[in-house]
């Protein structure tokens, strides 16, 4: 990853091996450069009401170029309705 246009996009994954999986597709598809996953404790409202869950944040460091890539991936492989 060359330049100045990098792009940082962050997701979150419900535990640790999930995260790996989605991490390895996108570096598999050579649509990211790196993937740094961090444990984090997440608060959200879903279907009314507010949750709390420990989860994995992922940073995916891509370029501008491949955004959109990145975004249709994560669509079609994360484990959540996003």
């Amino acid at each position: 990853m060359m330049g100045s246009d990098v792009r940082l996009i962050l997701t979150t994954e419900a535990d640790v091996e999930t995260a790996r999986r989605l991490a390895a597709e996108l570096l598999g598809g050579r649509i990211v450069a790196c993937v740094t996953m961090v444990p984090v404790h997440s608060m959200y409202r879903w279907s009314g009401q507010i949750e709390s869950a420990d989860e994995v944040q992922l940073l995916l460091k891509t370029t501008g170029s491949y955004v959109e890539q990145v975004h249709d991936a994560i669509c079609r492989l994360h484990s959540y309705d996003v």
